[in-house]
């Protein structure tokens, strides 16, 4: 999507395609980890993003502004 297009989505809308694509792909922004996420015994970081650019599973618990992030 152009960065024209991108600024006619909704507010909302807009922010969850962005986190999206940071997500899956890795592009437009930095993925960081916390040091408490590091501390987490048993934390293996590659394995955690894998986990989180799969994620679809979005529901009104979890996406509480109703974004709509990509399915």
């Amino acid at each position: 999507m152009s960065e024209v297009a991108e600024l006619a989505v909704p507010g909302a809308e807009a922010i969850a395609r962005l986190n999206d694509a940071l997500r899956r792909e890795g592009v437009g922004g930095t993925i960081m980890v916390t040091r408490g996420g590091l501390a987490v015994t048993g934390c293996n970081s590659p394995e955690l993003a894998e986990a989180l650019a799969a994620y679809y599973a979005f529901d009104a618990d979890n996406d509480p502004h109703g974004s709509g992030s990509d399915d």
